[in-house]
Order: structure tokens, then C-alpha cells, then sequence
């Protein structure tokens, strides 16, 4: 009977183990899901802020300076931020630069941007 316990003991254990290391690989794979969501949203962010700015530059001939800091007077940030994220130094954007710049890109772009918030 004593082998018995043990065996049970044994088997709960290794019952146990597992079933951590598939909690932990789940929520590695959740949290590698996330990553990959939110650089797909930063990505369709950056992606649609250097066509308006592009696209701006372009039809007003004007410096990225001046740009900048005509869409930080515009939105609720500073023109280092706006900036950098332009120029892709920010790869983890605070969710309220990126609500920003999104709300920015829908007004300049009127019908032809909508990004979801």
C-alpha cells in the first residue's frame, strides 16, 4: 500500500508540473500575442502619421521642423514626441501619444484615414 501512495504521489506531481509548464507556455504565448497586436497597432499608426506628414511636406513645401511643430500645437503633445515617433525612435509609445496621433491623422486625413481607436 505504501508503494501504492507513493505512486499516486508521484503521478499528482508529475500531473502538477505539467500543467504548470502548459499555464506557463499559455500565457507566454498570450503575452507574445499582445506584443505582436500592439505593434501591429503602432505599426498602422506610424505607417498613416508618415503619410499625412509626407504627404503634407509635399503639397506645402515646408520643413519637418515646421510640420512638427504645427501638429504638436494641434494635439496634446510635445514636438520631440511627435518627432520621434515620425522617425520611428519610439517603439513603445504611451497609449496617449498614440491616441493623439491617431486623432491627428483622422482630422488631416478626413475621409480617406480612419484609423480604429
Amino acid at each position: 500500500t505504501q508503494e501504492i501512495c507513493n505512486e499516486i504521489n508521484r503521478i499528482r506531481e508529475t500531473s502538477k508540473t505539467e500543467n504548470e509548464r502548459e499555464t506557463f507556455q499559455t500565457e507566454n504565448e498570450r503575452n507574445e500575442r499582445a506584443i505582436l497586436d500592439l505593434s501591429d497597432e503602432v505599426n498602422e499608426i506610424h505607417e498613416a502619421d508618415i503619410f499625412q506628414i509626407d504627404q503634407k511636406q509635399a503639397s506645402e513645401d515646408r520643413s519637418l521642423n515646421s510640420i512638427f511643430d504645427e501638429i504638436a500645437s494641434k494635439i496634446d503633445i510635445c514636438k520631440g514626441t511627435v518627432r520621434n515617433f515620425y522617425k520611428r525612435k519610439t517603439k513603445n509609445p504611451q497609449q496617449k501619444t498614440k491616441d493623439e496621433i491617431r486623432k491627428w491623422v483622422n482630422e488631416e486625413g478626413g475621409n480617406h484615414s480612419n484609423l480604429n481607436n
